[in-house]
């Protein structure tokens, strides 16, 4: 492929997806160079078939789950949470920024997921399963529901 059809086709991935050269190395977007052709030049599944990439069946508490218990330490600051997403469903790569607020408001609000020390580099904070919910996401259940918290009471 000549380089000035390979240069129109990182404007165009800069263009469709807002990324520039860094983006597109760190998220690794298959470009599929064997399928350019002028009809197909402007069809971004031939292109890009992470398009097609189905939405998981996962709930965000699921995938946070599961993307904290694969640590070794069982604890993740939010910048690995959403690269750990990214690249084990690449659907959410070219979904914009809605879904990880999701994750922020799933990880705050959720009793399952508690903070665990600030990171190392004094940014964030780490965040970790609770105990009182490990057993079941171990086992893959990850339905909502409240850690049982021992709480005193005012009198």
């Amino acid at each position: 492929m000549d380089r000035l059809c390979v240069e129109a086709l990182r404007g165009y991935q800069r263009a469709l997806f807002g990324l520039d050269h860094h983006d597109i190395a760190r998220c690794s977007l298959p470009l599929r160079t064997d399928l350019v052709s002028p009809r197909n030049l402007f069809d971004p599944s031939t292109l890009f078939p992470i398009l097609d990439q189905p939405k998981p069946q996962h709930s965000y508490i699921g995938l946070i789950a599961m993307a904290i218990l694969s640590s070794p330490d069982k604890k993740m600051v939010l910048s690995e949470v959403y690269e750990w997403i990214m690249i084990h469903y690449p659907y959410f790569r070219t979904r914009g920024s809605g879904w990880r607020n999701s994750i922020r408001h799933n990880l705050s609000l959720n009793d399952c997921f508690v903070k665990a020390g600030r990171a190392a580099n004094g940014k964030g904070h780490y965040w970790a399963v609770h105990p009182a919910c490990l057993r079941d996401f171990e086992r893959g259940d990850f339905r909502r529901r409240r850690a049982q918290r021992k709480v005193r009471l005012l009198s």
